[in-house]
């Protein structure tokens, strides 16, 4: 006999329709349910965006205007952000070094940097929704 919708399976107490699991012995409920979830931005969490948004904006100017990892540092994820200014330094040494380059390292160089910056900013727009750890 199957079970009863407003019954619990495990241990048949009564259910309602908005319950994800039994109130009495919590036990996970076994039918579809869709939950919309909307997440919220931390505070000044666009800073942290723009800072990742910003190297990739202003990199179509000449200089050394991309440096990638801000936005790490800004939301103190240390490693992160020091290896995207590191693969930063890089890049300028590849393109400002004195390197012969051709068209096709030039493709190449302009296919990984862009993957770089939407690498990093996406990254940065995901910890701008994660609320920061706090020291208890």
């Amino acid at each position: 006999m199957p079970p009863d919708k407003d019954r619990c399976a495990s241990c048949n107490a009564e259910l309602s329709s908005d319950d994800l699991v039994c109130r009495h012995c919590g036990e996970p409920i076994s039918r579809t349910q869709t939950i919309t979830f909307m997440p919220k931005m931390t505070k000044y969490g666009w800073v942290g965006i723009l800072l990742a948004l910003i190297p990739g904006v202003m990199g179509f100017l000449p200089g050394f205007f991309s440096i990638y990892g801000l936005g790490h540092i800004y939301f103190r994820k240390w490693s992160r952000g020091i290896l995207f200014l590191m693969l930063s330094a890089l890049m300028y040494y590849i393109e400002f070094g004195g390197l012969e380059l051709n068209f096709w390292t030039n493709l190449l160089f302009g296919i990984v940097s862009t993957f770089i910056f939407l690498l990093q900013l996406m990254e940065a727009a995901v910890l701008a929704f994660m609320p920061r750890k706090t020291a208890e």
